[in-house]
């Protein structure tokens, strides 16, 4: 070897090691003490930010598993939520080849859009043959996903100054009839015409406000997108879909036997009835803040899975040994950030108070509405008095001005009311619920005493516990304003 060909050598060998020093150097400066440890390895931790899966970075060649891609999903959501403010924007994409993996135009070749990659990796065959995805690895194994499609034409919310307008008239009528908390003078109103763009904005909130609270009741909604003009959403199957779906299991209904299963009367445990309620009640109570109305209320919603879950109950930590979910209809609104989000398909109209009658009564219960201290009435009045509101022949206005208009009229009680409602003409449920005497001492104080044995003769006759059979019998009587304060105290 040469002289100069070995000093060549030595001085690339000084360079490497110069660049061995800074990288060193560079990296001790992102180097920060950490929690001490016995191990001064441990006590070194370097400062490296999170990996955030976005649907952004989603390619058909980038390694992801399962829970990798629901996590993604979920990122793509809170983005949704923050960015509210502007044109609100779901994943989409006109030209796909695949629409939503179902076929394939001929000659496309691995140009799928970025919801036809998640499912294409989610399912065994090449395409999707049914409206159901199984998962075969994560946490979510066993589980099954809802595909469901439908035309889309318009995604994003206006501002409504009309619906807003006529939130603050109905505001000053019912603030004059009782002290309850009503929306901000500030809270800006926005309207969709896509019901099921609705049903996703709403979902989502949902979950986030819930989440916020801790409350790990979540909905069926996982993600949405567009592909092809039709938006396509998937939703979580819940193991339990009905009440005469828990009834099977021993383990929920009142019959023990794995073995034997045709039985005359199988219904619900008493502990599942009371764990039911409870949940339900724990639900809509932290959804008040933001004034939730779901305005198709009804067990049609409601599913169920054997998820134990701890909520906080009246002060106290409760577990559960199954656990509820409640999903909004395309007719929800919701208020989140001081804005309200709310599906309407035609002209706003202000019909002054949709309620044909407004009564003051007595039932043997207290009143757990806010006391108006202008009113100089006497203790035992005002504690027993029991103000309630008759819907009747204002039933077609009143459902209106709740969904078309996006007002959360009487949100602490019609929801709930035939929410349980639906539960109690459930033969399945009212079984057991009736042989508890507590409880329906509790569901009679609900209503005006001349009216209950006609009540109950309404709800026995229905064919189902559908929302539309449940409104046809709430609305001829007089529900009461506290109706989820006074169940909530009673229980």
């Amino acid at each position: 070897m040469s002289f100069q060909k070995l000093v060549d050598e030595c001085d690339l060998i000084r360079i490497d090691i110069f660049k061995l020093k800074r990288l060193y150097i560079k990296n001790m400066e992102n180097l920060v003490i950490g929690s001490v440890s016995n191990s001064p390895v441990k006590t070194l931790e370097k400062n490296k930010p999170k990996s955030r899966f976005l649907i952004k970075h989603l390619t058909s060649t980038l390694p992801l598993n399962t829970d990798q891609m629901f996590k993604m999903m979920s990122n793509n959501n809170l983005e949704i939520l923050e960015n509210l403010d502007n044109k609100i924007k779901i994943p989409s994409d006109k030209n796909c080849g695949y629409f939503s993996m179902t076929k394939k135009t001929k000659g496309c070749y691995n140009n799928r859009c970025k919801g036809c990659q998640i499912i294409y990796r989610l399912i065994k065959p090449p395409l999707l043959e049914s409206d159901t995805i199984e998962l075969y690895y994560g946490k979510k194994k066993g589980k099954k996903l809802k595909v469901t499609t439908s035309n889309y034409f318009t995604s994003n919310y206006e501002e409504n100054l009309i619906s807003k307008s006529l939130n603050l008239y109905l505001a000053k009528d019912i603030k004059s009839i009782y002290c309850n908390k009503t929306l901000s003078k500030d809270m800006s109103f926005f309207s969709t015409r896509n019901k099921w763009f609705n049903y996703i904005i709403v979902s989502i909130i949902m979950n986030q406000v819930l989440l916020k609270k801790e409350i790990f009741l979540s909905n069926s909604f996982i993600w949405s997108f567009i592909c092809r003009g039709r938006i396509t959403i998937l939703n979580l199957e819940r193991e339990y879909k009905t009440i005469e779906d828990l009834t099977k299991n021993p383990y929920y209904s009142n019959y023990s036997s794995p073995i034997i299963t045709k039985i005359v009367n199988k219904n619900l445990s008493v502990s599942t009835v009371e764990n039911i309620i409870k949940q339900l009640v724990v639900l809509l109570k932290n959804l008040e803040s933001c004034f939730f109305t779901h305005s198709e209320a009804s067990i049609d919603f409601i599913s169920y899975s054997s998820e134990s879950v701890t909520l906080k109950f009246k002060e106290r930590m409760t577990t559960f040994p199954f656990k509820i979910s409640l999903n909004p209809s395309c007719y929800s609104s919701i208020s989140y950030d001081m804005k309200r989000f709310f599906f309407t398909w035609k002209k706003i109209k202000n019909y002054g108070l949709p309620i044909q009658k407004l009564d003051f009564y007595f039932n043997g219960t207290k009143n757990n509405l806010k006391k108006n201290k202008k009113l100089n009435f006497h203790e035992d009045y005002e504690n027993f008095r029991i103000m309630g509101y008759k819907i009747g022949n204002k039933s077609e206005v009143f459902l209106e001005t709740i969904r078309n208009n996006g007002v959360p009229l009487f949100n602490k009680s019609f929801d709930f009311v035939c929410f349980l409602t639906s539960y109690i003409s459930d033969k399945n449920f009212f079984y057991t619920f009736k042989e508890k005497k507590e409880y329906l001492d509790i569901w009679k104080g609900l209503w005006k005493k001349e009216e209950y044995f006609l009540l109950m003769k309404d709800i026995e006759n229905l064919k189902d516990s559908q929302f539309k059979s449940v409104y046809s019998v709430v609305k001829k009587y007089y529900i009461r304003f506290d109706a989820l304060e006074y169940f909530i105290e009673m229980m």
